[in-house]
């Protein structure tokens, strides 16, 4: 193989950085598997813009309580992956709800006050997930980022 370029070297290690924070998160999700669980409820589930290339899109936005040797944790990660914070980063892109999900159905899967089983770290009770499988995303993310590399590397010249 030839001396890389200064475009290869970028390319190949942002999918570098990238590997990385995807592997991170998987083994995240992995040691989440021996974590013990919880009842929890949910408290609140709302839309939020976050800001992208084209403006902004919408994500959902969903917390959840629950009670560990009698102190009360509420947290906002589904699982491992992207994470969404409660308010909008740009709140001026908060617009009707119509993608990737609508309110409707928003509210009929996390309605407030509904029962979920709530994964945490015994270690830090305040890290907690409610599904121990890391986000697609994570998976993509890896996929990209592999094929990238594998493709700067190995691809036509």
């Amino acid at each position: 193989m030839s001396s890389l370029s200064l475009s290869q070297m970028l390319v190949l290690s942002a999918c570098g950085v990238a590997v990385a924070y995807a592997l991170v998160l998987l083994a995240h999700s992995v040691r989440a598997r021996r974590w013990p669980s919880v009842d929890g409820v949910i408290a609140d589930a709302h839309l939020v813009g976050v800001p992208d290339t084209e403006g902004a899109h919408l994500s959902e936005y969903v917390a959840y309580s629950y009670t560990i040797d009698g102190r009360s944790y509420r947290n906002d990660r589904l699982r491992f992956g992207p994470h969404v914070r409660a308010p909008s980063s740009v709140p001026q892109y908060d617009p009707e709800p119509d993608f990737p999900t609508t309110r409707a159905e928003l509210e009929r899967h996390y309605p407030r006050g509904r029962p979920v089983r709530v994964f945490y770290d015994p270690q830090h009770p305040e890290v907690s997930v409610l599904s121990r499988a890391p986000s697609p995303l994570v998976w993509i993310l890896l996929g990209v980022a592999v094929v990238f590399g594998y493709a700067t590397l190995f691809g036509h010249r």
